[in-house]
């Protein structure tokens, strides 16, 4: 492999593992509301998603050292 091609293939990898790292946690959010089985309002459902959303973009961007978008 080139130089570059094994700096490509670093990013790939490293933008898989924060997919994966994102995934995990909004999976680990979603049990523990579950576990509570207390039903939430579509309102406040709706801020949980954007606020989550917003999060992911955040540790994104920390994590493979980019701008936020």
């Amino acid at each position: 492999f080139s130089k570059e091609e094994l700096q490509q293939i670093l990013q790939e990898r490293n933008e898989l593992k924060t997919s994966l790292f994102l995934v995990q946690e909004e999976l680990a959010y979603y049990q523990r509301e579950l576990l509570n089985e207390e039903r939430i309002p579509g309102l406040l459902l709706d801020a949980m998603k954007s606020t989550i959303k917003k999060q992911r973009k955040k540790i994104r961007a920390k994590m493979l050292g980019t701008v936020e978008e």
